[in-house]
């Protein structure tokens, strides 16, 4: 039987079951300072009622971290795989160990966390590599179970188990360029068993403004504004394409902390900003930060 009990709060409008009196290592810790975003209400009644979901976006949109403090808020333990090519089949599904003497099966991470009742985030899930994913399939059907062919078991998903996805890429390749190192190009079956498939973008720039005033409350409210009037405009060139990559709220952070230790506009930009970015960028970030008051050398 569970350890817990269960009450019924409210998330942005969803109605989710919060583990009361539960403590495991694989809750996320909340964040003080989080900034929840438009499509909150949405994935959380779809894990609350165990829709498959995969977020896709940009870099730092904050697809992983919505789902971790979806986990925090409902005090369920999140597994979090992260995907390269050194995932393998054994670390996914199990394996065989001599232990004394005695050959013995070690569950991986996907029955465990079917076992235990855990969300199960697939980070970078358009990096994963295909004997991986055709695991996958089984379980992301409605059933949901998982045959364990070394050990002829049936696995039987608690009753809370999710599953989430996040990606750079909606499973058809990267046009863009930004990301085509490691991805791949997804089976369309597998695709097809996700039962909602969302774009992430970024907080409004307002927001991200709140969320860098409260983590950084010693930066200057002249150079905040600065911040959020250019990425504004940046996010809108970006969606245009008249920018090629993306300025992320990582970078945002990076150049708060340059600011706070008073390092001028110019080479804070070169150091947070401009060195991630393509050449071809370089000239319109300067322009739009000039242009709504930093100062350049």
């Amino acid at each position: 039987m569970d350890n817990w009990t269960d009450s019924v709060k409210s998330l942005q409008g969803a109605s989710v079951k919060v583990r009361k009196d539960y403590n495991h290592p694989l809750i996320p810790k909340k964040e003080p300072h989080y900034q929840w975003p438009e499509v909150t209400q949405l994935v959380a009644t779809a894990i609350e009622e165990g829709e498959r979901v995969y977020l896709a976006g940009p870099a730092s949109t904050g697809k992983s971290s919505l789902i971790r403090q979806i986990g925090a808020f409902k005090r369920q333990p999140v597994t979090r795989v992260n995907f390269n090519r050194d995932v393998s089949v054994e670390d996914f599904l199990g394996h065989h160990e001599i232990e004394n003497g005695k050959m013995s099966f070690h569950y991986g991470v996907l029955p465990m966390a079917m076992k235990e009742g855990h969300i199960l985030l697939l980070d970078e899930i358009d990096a994963i590599q295909p004997a991986v994913a055709f695991i996958l399939q089984s379980v992301l059907e409605p059933e949901g179970l998982l045959f364990i062919p070394p050990t002829g078991e049936t696995v039987l998903p608690h009753k809370d188990f999710g599953i989430c996805a996040t990606a750079n890429t909606k499973g058809y390749g990267d046009a863009s360029g930004l990301y085509s190192l490691g991805t791949h190009s997804a089976n369309h079956s597998q695709l097809d068993r996700w039962g909602l498939i969302i774009d992430m973008d970024y907080l409004p720039a307002k927001t991200e403004r709140k969320l860098l005033e409260a983590l950084y409350p010693e930066v200057e409210t002249s150079d905040l504004q600065i911040i959020e009037r250019a990425i504004k405009d940046l996010r809108v060139s970006f969606k245009n394409k008249s920018l090629m990559a993306p300025i992320t709220l990582r970078s945002l952070q990076a150049l708060c902390r340059m600011r706070v230790r008073r390092i001028t506009w110019s080479q804070a930009l070169i150091y947070t900003v401009l060195n991630k970015s393509p050449e071809e960028d370089h000239r319109v970030i300067r322009e739009v930060f000039q242009r709504h008051g930093a100062v350049m050398d």
